[in-house]
């Protein structure tokens, strides 16, 4: 896929954690999973990395074992200034289109977070 389309609309993309459309997706996000201590995380479609602020910040998720991978170099660059923002790191990522992700990354994952892709 060309991510063409992800670049060219990038300055509109949403930065904010608390703007009125991801504090309901953050509240239905923490309502659907459990604690995350100890989960291995993928974050397919991570974009600006708001999931995984709250999934670290709010249901224990370990940086250190939470991948965020996104087809745009520019939002995952987002993400990790959100990370380093607030003390979320160490920052993993991968850029990768999804619909080819079984080839761009090893490993098993106990949970994959996919908002907002399809």
């Amino acid at each position: 896929m060309d991510n063409n389309i992800y670049e060219k609309y990038f300055k509109d993309y949403t930065t904010s954690l608390y703007d009125c459309g991801n504090r309901l997706k953050h509240r239905h996000i923490k309502a659907l999973l459990p604690r995350l201590e100890g989960k291995k995380i993928v974050d397919v479609g991570a974009g600006s990395g708001d999931i995984r602020h709250v999934l670290i910040k709010e249901l224990g998720a370990s940086p250190s074992n939470y991948l965020s991978v996104d087809i745009s170099a520019q939002t995952l660059a987002l993400a990790e200034k959100l990370a380093n923002d607030t003390g979320t790191g160490p920052f993993l990522s991968k850029q990768a289109d999804a619909q080819r992700l079984s080839k761009e990354i090893d490993g098993k994952f106990d949970v994959i977070v996919c908002s907002e892709v399809l």
